[in-house]
């Protein structure tokens, strides 16, 4: 007979051993969009590349037959996109910053020319997430220090 002890340590050795994968998960960010050409239209199978600019970092994928792409899993940290399409050219957008948990629509309208010439885009452009409709921003410290507390105490049981 299997006694209460041994089924205690066995499930928390089963805990500590799966909860520091699923708390690994969190935070990760997603950057979404879609390729077209000068006129809209999708612009199918372009490579497109997010390059962690601190560790050189890249992850690659390839939009869709509807020009969609999507990265997910990304660490929050600022990138680099850079897209090749056949007949185009290269496009390259500097310094994206992407927060946890945070999902960007970088949308990507490519230019015709040789594959030698690229476009470059090193404004930093606001981002706007339009796949949820969450507003979301992160508040950093000086911020949070000055937000107003509620000061309201109950007295007597009451407020």
């Amino acid at each position: 007979m299997i006694n209460r002890r041994t089924v205690v340590k066995a499930l928390l050795i089963v805990v500590c051993v799966l909860l520091p994968g699923i708390a690994g998960a969190q935070g990760y960010g997603t950057i979404t969009g879609r390729v077209t050409d000068p006129t809209g239209a999708a612009v199918v199978s372009a490579t497109v590349v997010a390059t962690e600019v601190g560790t050189s970092q890249t992850r690659t994928i390839t939009s869709g037959q509807d020009g969609f792409y999507t990265l997910t899993s990304l660490r929050p940290s600022t990138y680099d996109l850079t897209v090749d399409g056949s007949g185009f050219k290269k496009f390259v957008q500097k310094s994206i910053t992407l927060q946890a948990t945070e999902s960007l629509t970088v949308d990507i309208a490519l230019t015709i020319g040789a594959a030698t010439e690229s476009v470059s885009v090193y404004a930093d452009s606001v981002q706007v997430d339009t796949t949820t409709p969450t507003l979301k921003e992160v508040v950093d410290s000086t911020r949070m220090a000055e937000i107003p507390l509620n000061a309201t105490r109950a007295v007597g049981g009451r407020t």
